[in-house]
């Protein structure tokens, strides 16, 4: 039947191929994030929910969340801590010029959760229903986490997974080489990144013979704020030699996973 062309043709897909050659990655830190969640079954506890936020640009587990009601709250736990830490708070617009990328999962579709993001000044950005691809960056680090921590492994309830998924992130950001970034860890990337920019602000500063306001340091890529977040602020008084960089490079703090 198959060789003649007799199936049926509702059991085959219809449409074209769509051949997912686009980019879904940036070129700097904080232009889109990704935001994802998995379930993991426990011995004691039964499912329980893992949720993070990835950089498209370096792949960083930025935050994380493990909790046992996998709601459109918990989805928002690990976004709201990573906003605080590098913006400095969670104000109205306060990430304004930032993309994040989800799928059609019930949590993100949610009003609460779109409004919320929304209100932080964060544009959501959804991939295809059905085409994972779309959301490739954020699915590539769930089999990773999967393959190394999830299979073949039996937890025993939501502390003893929290502890195994703040091991792995913090082995993952510090020591996962990733082809794309020409094989070094997403912290490696962070750390060249942040050098780059420090050396050519420096440079800018000798050429002009002055050095930037504290101003032009909390100035937002949208145009829009005057905020400096409270690690740039530290940096500017702490040490005299970076006040040339930028609020992207002082800002691009590194952040460890949190628990609620």
């Amino acid at each position: 039947m198959r060789e003649h062309n007799l199936l049926s043709p509702h059991r085959v897909e219809q449409g074209t191929v769509n051949p997912h050659d686009g980019r879904i990655t940036t070129d700097a830190p904080n232009e889109m994030w990704a935001a994802d969640g998995v379930k993991v079954e426990t011995a004691v506890d039964g499912w329980v929910w893992v949720f993070w936020l990835i950089e498209h640009w370096n792949t960083e587990c930025m935050g994380w969340h493990v909790t046992k009601r996998g709601n459109r709250f918990a989805a928002l736990e690990p976004i709201t801590m990573v906003i605080e830490k590098i913006f400095g708070g969670t104000g109205p617009d306060i990430a304004r010029g930032l993309q994040l990328r989800i799928d059609h999962g019930s949590q993100y579709k949610s009003d609460d959760f779109i409004n919320q993001i929304r209100y932080w000044g964060i544009t959501p950005n959804m991939g295809f229903v059905r085409e994972p691809e779309t959301n490739g960056v954020v699915e590539r680090f769930n089999r990773t986490f999967k393959e190394q921590v999830i299979h073949g492994r039996v937890f025993r309830g939501v502390e003893d997974l929290r502890e195994s998924v703040e091991k792995f992130i913090r082995d993952y950001n510090k020591s996962w080489l990733l082809e794309k970034l020409n094989f070094k860890s997403p912290l490696e990337a962070r750390y060249e990144w942040e050098e780059k920019e420090q050396r050519i602000n420096n440079s800018g500063m000798l050429a002009e013979g002055e050095g930037v306001t504290a101003t032009s340091l909390g100035q937002r890529r949208s145009g829009g704020g005057k905020h400096i977040s409270p690690h740039a602020q530290e940096l500017i008084h702490r040490v005299p030699s970076v006040k040339g960089a930028t609020a992207t490079s002082l800002d691009a703090t590194i952040l460890t996973g949190a628990n609620c």
